[in-house]
């Protein structure tokens, strides 16, 4: 049986993973998503900064990109595929570009960006 205490403490991690999604807004928002913008609503982001500027990534056609100076304005812009990459579409049967969970790291001078692509 499991203790008061990890039960608390599960208690209050399951509390405190809820906060991102308390809004004062009435405008419903998915779960797993994070808000760049208040009318924009991204899936699996993860961000780096070059420079003043911001760089979020996320899953999307093409891998969707917004930019930001400030982490409260933000644009969107081109996504880092323009067309779905051929060497996905040969080996994945039903694959149309959605690609997803984009990670990006910067090693050595050089960024890396990581994702996974299917068909749905």
């Amino acid at each position: 049986m499991l203790s008061k205490r990890l039960l608390t403490l599960i208690f209050v991690a399951l509390l405190f993973s809820l906060m991102p999604f308390a809004r004062a807004s009435a405008q419903p928002m998915a779960l797993g998503t994070v808000v760049p913008t208040r009318q924009t609503p991204v899936h699996d982001p993860v961000m780096i900064r070059e420079g003043n500027t911001y760089y979020l990534f996320c899953t999307g056609n093409g891998i969707t990109v917004f930019s930001s100076t400030d982490m409260e304005n933000w644009q969107k812009r081109k996504p880092v595929f323009d067309a779905p990459p051929k060497w996905a579409q040969a080996a994945i049967k039903g694959f149309r570009g959605s690609i997803w969970a984009p990670d990006i790291h910067f090693y050595e001078g050089m960024y890396y960006l990581y994702y996974a692509v299917s068909a749905f």
